[in-house]
């Protein structure tokens, strides 16, 4: 009996990543992300970023889509803009899924004992491609 390895296809990853590069080298020749002072109106846009206890997903882009959309309308407007952006990576959601953490090992033992079926700060991290081995060293935020 012949046992068949099936293989992931990246095709549609590559391609994405091959335009990304494209768009970023016109973004760059045409500094669309430089901005010098001047004497345009300014404009200011931020937006809560978002905070790294978990994965990010569609309600990330979404929010952030409407501040990007307006922050390029204003600069489209004529506005000398600056929208700075970045991830939150300390905190208070830190500390309280470290300390959700501490909780699930101290109650279950260690990283193996938890149940999969139930969603645990260690099934995230899990998903994030985080070792058992590794995991513990998350309760310390």
């Amino acid at each position: 009996m012949e046992h068949k390895v099936e293989t992931k296809s990246f095709v549609r990853r590559d391609k994405l990543i091959s335009l990304e590069s494209r768009a970023r080298g016109i973004w760059a020749r045409n500094q669309y992300f430089s901005v010098e002072p001047s004497e345009k109106p300014k404009f200011f846009i931020t937006f809560p970023y978002a905070y790294m206890n978990g994965l990010l997903h569609l309600g990330h882009a979404f929010s952030m889509s409407k501040c990007d959309f307006n922050a390029w309308y204003k600069r489209l407007s004529g506005f000398n803009v600056l929208f700075p952006f970045g991830y939150h990576c300390t905190g208070m959601p830190i500390s309280a899924a470290a300390k959700k953490l501490t909780f699930e090992l101290e109650k279950h033992g260690s990283v193996g004992e938890i149940p999969q079926d139930i969603q645990s700060q260690c099934k995230i991290l899990k998903q994030m491609g985080i070792s058992d081995s590794e995991i513990p060293s998350f309760t310390n935020p």
